[in-house]
């Protein structure tokens, strides 16, 4: 997304893409770089954003970009059930992946990405004009035979049939492990999920 008067913009990236690229960068394991991402933007170091954001209708919480968003409920309930004082600490922040959910209040955040620069900024990351390009996906021994075999693709003269039958019949003279044919059929391009 670019800045207003479009001179100066900001390169986002997705939220666990940030935290890989911070393992990696400094060596650091997920939990580390998670707490202090997430320390950096409740500090207001770290802009934020979200595609989407939900609440509860009641919610009058901070909303998307605010850092107060991030900050844990420092509310801790004491219980005595006729025994020792018991202290509970509800956990402030439920994260999978790039959604985010306050367990204080239920308000979510999904799709969160994270200021590029900010990242540089800090010595998080590298500074750079824009984030490393992700790395390539490692071919499997399949995808190899299927980019020798049908480099153009499949021909449109063999039906699925034949081009399944085509590729287990090299991937056997190659001694390789036939996978399963629904895989053979995505590796070639006919069955998309």
């Amino acid at each position: 997304m670019a800045k207003a008067g479009g001179k100066n913009s900001t390169e986002w990236i997705r939220y666990s893409r940030a935290k890989k690229l911070i393992c990696d960068y400094l060596e650091w394991d997920a939990k580390s770089a998670e707490r202090e991402i997430l320390k950096r933007i409740v500090a207001a170091e770290i802009r934020w954003q979200c595609g989407h954001f939900q609440a509860p209708k009641e919610y009058s919480g901070p909303g998307p970009g605010d850092p107060r968003f991030f900050k844990p409920d420092d509310s801790n309930r004491s219980v005595t059930a006729g025994g020792p004082l018991v202290f509970f600490h509800n956990l402030p922040l439920s994260i999978r992946g790039d959604t985010i959910k306050r367990n204080c209040d239920g308000a979510v955040a999904e799709d969160i990405e994270v200021a590029y620069e900010d990242l540089a900024k800090l010595k998080l990351l590298p500074s750079a004009s824009s984030p490393p390009a992700k790395k390539a996906r490692r071919l499997s021994t399949v995808d190899i035979v299927v980019a020798e075999k049908f480099p153009d693709g499949v021909p449109p003269n063999l039906s699925p049939k034949e081009a399944l039958r085509e590729l287990g019949e090299e991937l056997k003279r190659r001694k390789i492990t036939i996978p399963h044919d629904d895989t053979l059929k995505r590796k070639l391009g006919l069955k998309k999920y």
